[in-house]
């Protein structure tokens, strides 16, 4: 039993990851270059930086608040890069808040899916009990805000109603109550907590983990107004290197580009440049020579309907 806990802690540990503290500079461009609409990201940040600082304050029977913030959507939406840069914003305002004492720091942390299901189902709740009742307790312990990042949180919270009979429902049962258990109990005991989570996959998700959510943030595919805004901050990026894509990051191009592009994730409308580039060994010798309707043909490539052949480049 000795060694089955030991091994257990040992799981837990390798779960838990890129501890580090917030405010980082080095986040400031996830927050930043994630485009959605601005009133939706200032009630995201909003929400975020009340869990941390009212939960303590509140009795949460009154108030039933978890410290848990839920991001939705398909892939490509950029939701894990939001989560980051929302909990270094989330730090950066803490401390520029008009408190006696100002929040100077915040620590952090992400749990790594893709090291729980190998380990955690078919192994009872063991892993998850230490992972909630000893590795996070010993992260929030103190008087630090601690904000912790659950990416793909349906390999966490499996859903028990819909679990597979191929996975062993029972496994997935204790896995996911384990879960529920110990998110109740930081909520209690760590009201300075708070739990960011991402998903692609929302019906894989256990019902009563949403219902404990404070907030979810369904985050769709740009509209044309903010594939434009993507693929010319993208565009920019590109020119600081080529004078020639330079040329290429204008308003007007940017807009073409997005109207094209209807429907393609923010991740596939950064990839553009990269995969117009590409479509001629010209451009992929010199990229200066990259021209809009070499973007346009990338378009359609990413759609998998290419018009049949690269786009002529200048030159």
């Amino acid at each position: 039993m000795a060694l089955a806990s030991e091994k257990a802690k040992r799981v837990a540990r390798t779960v838990l990851v890129n501890e580090r503290t917030l405010p980082d500079p080095g986040l400031d461009e996830n927050w930043a270059r994630i485009y959605i609409p601005k009133q939706k990201k200032d009630s995201l940040l909003g929400t975020a930086v009340l869990l941390l600082t009212l939960r303590p304050k509140l009795s949460r029977t009154a108030s039933t608040l978890h410290g848990l913030i839920v991001l939705l959507g398909p892939p490509g939406t950029g939701k894990t890069t939001l989560a980051k840069g929302l909990a270094n914003e989330a730090a950066k305002l803490l401390g520029s808040r008009q408190d006696p004492q100002p929040v100077k720091a915040v620590n952090y942390a992400e749990v790594d899916p893709h090291r729980l299901p190998s380990e955690l189902l078919g192994k009872t709740q063991r892993a998850v009990n230490t992972l909630l009742t000893d590795e996070i307790p010993a992260l929030a312990a103190g008087n630090l805000p601690t904000t912790l990042l659950l990416d793909e949180v349906e390999a966490f919270a499996v859903s028990r109603s819909r679990s597979s009979l191929e996975t062993n429902p029972v496994d997935v049962h204790r896995a996911t109550d384990a879960v529920l258990a110990g998110m109740d109990r930081l909520a209690e005991e760590f009201p300075h907590l708070l739990f960011i989570a991402t998903s692609n996959f929302v019906s894989g998700i256990d019902d009563a983990f949403l219902d404990r959510a404070d907030k979810v943030l369904h985050l769709d595919l740009p509209d044309e107004e903010m594939a434009a805004r993507i693929v010319l901050d993208t565009l920019e990026e590109y020119g600081k290197t080529y004078s020639g894509i330079k040329q290429l990051a204008k308003p007007d191009i940017a807009q073409r580009i997005a109207r094209e592009a209807r429907g393609l994730a923010g991740r596939q409308l950064r990839k553009l440049p990269v995969t117009a580039l590409a479509l001629d060994l010209r451009t992929v010798k010199d990229p200066n020579l990259l021209n809009e309707e070499a973007l346009i043909e990338a378009v359609r490539a990413v759609r998998g309907n290419p018009s049949g052949g690269a786009a002529s480049k200048a030159g």
